[in-house]
């Protein structure tokens, strides 16, 4: 798949792509999930019949953004 972007040039990634460690906040519903990859590994599917999509974040947003979820790399299901 081609590399997405957003309208700030920020790269968006979209759940079930290998994505490098850091911090993700999803950005395809109003309220936001975050999700910490300690190391390369998949983001995670949203569950509600929606692709999710992801960016990355510095990790000073997330305390702005009050978001939450954390993942150990190999946590995606089926891994």
């Amino acid at each position: 798949m081609a590399p997405l972007y957003n309208e700030d040039g920020e790269m968006l990634f979209v759940a079930g792509d290998e994505a490098p460690a850091g911090h993700y906040v999803r950005v395809d519903v109003a309220q936001s999930r975050e999700v910490l990859l300690k190391a390369r590994d998949f983001l995670p599917a949203s569950h509600d019949g929606h692709v999710a999509v992801y960016r990355r974040v510095d990790k000073n947003w997330l305390a702005i953004l009050g978001a939450s979820e954390q993942r150990e790399p190999g946590a995606a299901a089926g891994l």
